[in-house]
């Protein structure tokens, strides 16, 4: 079977080797998965461009964070799980791989009745919006949230989240002329970011006549964090899950002076952590029929073979609208 493996560091073209290797069998407790899509997420290539992600200790790797696929054997053990069944494997398992073993326990069950690209950010992103909205902004119905990022593919995720909820969104972004798109997925306001806390907090309350806002959600950091802290009622909560803009978050300490606003950090593993086994898979299930309905959804860039793990990976490095996403049937038919 093909193995892409984290070699070193710098370019993919050299930090990343495409191996030929024998199929894993099952241990104890564990189920073979089957890799039908994998997408790339921009961290990978942070992984691979910064050893202090990555030590070189901790090379070889296998990258790959999420994904979807089918049980092709089992050990003896193993309950609840059947040859054939698509699940989704555990995250950071090393995906990128035509087969994988994994514990049983740590895979989720995925809809088999539905295209595997329909699935390939939900156990990330989708999973992150869920915990978002469920654990910051239980809200009553009609109530505003503001959060960054909106035309990213969490972006659009808490959109249609939050609209499934009752919630109205304000939803930042940076450029002008995503109105259309982000309102055809439920989005109440769009406001292009002007780069200044005051006019940003005046153009929300315009989008909103004036509506309280008690949440605020922060993928990007930097001063856009303190940006949209200033649109906060007071007493609102900031909630910061990214840095994808690589600065530290910003915020004038006179916002949360005078208007008493909480700043918190959300993690997703710890926010998941916190579940019982059962809630975990309840919220998983829930995800996936979202998903196969079409909820979760977000554009898709390209799709490539792993042989083409070249092109994918210099693809994710270039603007691009939409995830890279690693096809494993393609892997198989190419020469």
């Amino acid at each position: 079977m093909l193995v892409l493996r984290q070699i070193g560091h710098g370019d993919p073209t050299t930090a990343l080797l495409l191996a030929d290797e024998p199929e894993p069998a099952p241990g104890p407790g564990e189920v073979v998965v089957a890799m039908e899509i994998a997408p790339l997420h921009g961290s990978e290539l942070m992984n691979l461009r910064d050893p202090t992600r990555v030590p070189p200790t901790a090379l070889p790797r296998i990258p790959g964070t999420e994904g979807v696929g089918r049980i092709v054997a089992k050990a003896a053990d193993v309950t609840g799980f059947e040859i054939g069944q698509r699940v989704f494997p555990p995250k950071y398992s090393g995906l990128l791989r035509e087969r994988v073993a994994v514990k049983a326990e740590q895979c989720y069950a995925a809809p088999g009745d539905c295209p595997a690209e329909n699935l390939a950010i939900v156990y990330t992103m989708g999973l992150t919006a869920w915990l978002l909205l469920e654990d910051y902004a239980k809200l009553p119905a009609g109530s505003w949230i503001v959060h960054d990022a909106a035309n990213s593919s969490i972006g659009r995720i808490i959109i249609a989240l939050a609209r499934g909820r009752g919630l109205r969104t304000v939803n930042v972004v940076r450029r002008p002329g995503l109105d259309t798109a982000l309102k055809a997925l439920g989005g109440d306001a769009v406001v292009v970011d002007p780069g200044n806390a005051d006019d940003l907090a005046r153009a929300v309350a315009a989008a909103t006549n004036g509506a309280e806002i008690c949440v605020g959600l922060d993928m990007i950091g930097g001063p856009l964090a303190g940006r949209i802290a200033r649109c906060l009622a007071p007493g609102g909560t900031l909630v910061l899950y990214g840095g994808t803009g690589g600065a530290a978050a910003e915020i004038d300490f006179m916002d949360l002076h005078r208007r008493d606003l909480t700043v918190t950090g959300m993690g997703l593993s710890r926010a998941f952590n916190r579940r019982s086994a059962g809630e975990k898979a309840a919220i998983m299930a829930e995800l996936g029929r979202l998903a196969a309905r079409g909820v979760i959804a977000t554009p898709i860039a390209a799709v490539y073979g792993l042989r083409d793990y070249r092109s994918a990976f210099a693809h994710l490095a270039r603007e691009h609208a939409g995830k890279i996403l690693i096809a494993f049937d393609r892997t198989r038919d190419a020469p």
